[in-house]
């Protein structure tokens, strides 16, 4: 007899309580109630177990929706572009694609194909410090790659990508390697088309800042004349200008789809319609709902021009000179290196004035320089002797 019709034959008058009868049956007092409940309402259909399907049951798509994701990945993959779950919905839903599938749907029927590619090892995005301005032309990130074709050899590409929008406001080629020409020439095409920003984002390349070397380039004086703050990420960290450079592989994915250009005006031209592309085809996943750069662009409020040019002698840093105390050995420490002035200069003050390339030494107990050194030195550890004072 089953369990279910054991516990409506139950008579509570027979001797045994429920709790015992439950605990013999291997069920709950919750279950025994909720069991007599549905034979009261719905009689002996009612023992019969129900269905455990979900309500609400996974949308089951044909093999129509199935060949349209795989001939879409195709299509993008063969022209250069993502082909990822994401771009395959937002075509999908230009197409007029009805039923729509979701994104999730997309992926497993990707990876039912062996379509999708897996990182397992990727970073979470979650520990990264995430940026990004509110209005359009308020900073731009600009950045360059070295690409190399067989008939010409090394070109460089630079790309020009708004903050807030991701609009590629500029993307040129130019033969030879990174140059501040290449840098101002399509700075000066992006500012032609979109006017200037309030503020251009760059890495340290020899073609953006040389601020941190005492002078500036001509890229930030070209900046600075338009009333344009230049500004450079900290040095070998490559995420500050984390969106330009991850523009860049839609650069080197385009381009490795397509014979290589037997010249630098066929690389242009390439890259004007992958420009294009970019703004006007390619949904953006930094934008909720998705849309492409180039409709962000034309809902974000527009940040206002620069009116003033900016004084070149504000961009420069202001050096500090820090103190130091001759210890009873006769050395002082800076920067990782010990320096050794000698026993007789124990407990003298020092002034340490670091300019780009140098380091000057004062004597403030006599109020006298020292000496000069080129900064930072070849060892860590420096005789100085030869700057003893008696």
């Amino acid at each position: 007899m089953s369990v279910r019709l054991k516990v409506v034959e139950f008579r509570a008058g027979g001797g045994e309580r429920v709790e015992a009868f439950c605990e013999r049956l291997g069920i709950s007092v919750r279950s025994f109630y909720r069991i007599r409940r549905a034979w009261r309402e719905g009689g002996r259909e009612a023992l019969l177990p129900a269905s455990r399907a979900p309500h609400h049951p996974w949308r089951v798509y044909g093999e129509e929706t199935v060949e349209a994701v795989a001939a879409l990945h195709a299509e993008l993959t063969a022209l250069g572009v993502d082909a990822g779950a994401q771009t395959i919905v937002f075509h999908l839903q230009r197409a007029g694609v009805s039923p729509l599938p979701s994104v999730s749907t997309v992926n497993r029927i990707l990876a039912r194909l062996g379509l999708s590619r897996t990182n397992r090892r990727k970073r979470p995005r979650a520990s990264y410090t995430r940026f990004s301005r509110a209005r359009a032309n308020e900073l731009w990130q600009i950045d360059a790659i070295a690409w190399h074709l067989p008939r010409i050899g090394t070109v460089t590409i630079y790309q020009v990508i708004d903050d807030a929008t991701r609009l590629c406001v500029a993307l040129q080629a130019f033969a030879g390697g990174e140059s501040t020409q290449g840098a101002i020439t399509t700075l000066a095409q992006a500012v032609s088309r979109y006017g200037p920003p309030a503020c251009v984002l760059s890495d340290n390349g020899a073609a953006f800042p040389a601020h941190r070397l005492g002078r500036l380039s001509a890229t930030e004086r070209y900046l600075a004349d338009l009333g344009v703050l230049p500004v450079s990420g900290r040095v070998a960290h490559t995420q500050t200008q984390g969106k330009v450079e991850r523009a860049h592989q839609v650069v080197q994915q385009w381009l490795r789809a397509r014979p290589a250009p037997c010249s630098c005006e066929e690389l242009n031209t390439s890259l004007h319609e992958l420009r294009d592309y970019y703004n006007h085809e390619r949904p953006h996943q930094a934008h909720t709902p998705r849309c492409t750069p180039a409709q962000a662009w034309q809902a974000t409020q527009q940040a206002p021009g620069p009116t003033t040019p900016i004084d070149p002698a504000t961009l420069l840093p202001h050096h500090h000179a820090p103190l130091r105390t001759v210890r009873q050995r006769g050395v002082l420490s800076y920067q990782g290196h010990t320096l050794y002035l000698g026993t007789a200069m124990a407990g003298r003050t020092l002034s340490l004035t670091h300019t780009p390339g140098l380091l000057t030494l004062t004597d403030l107990t006599r109020n006298q320089p020292l000496t000069t050194i080129t900064w930072p030195p070849p060892t860590r550890y420096l005789n100085l002797t030869h700057c003893q004072k008696p």
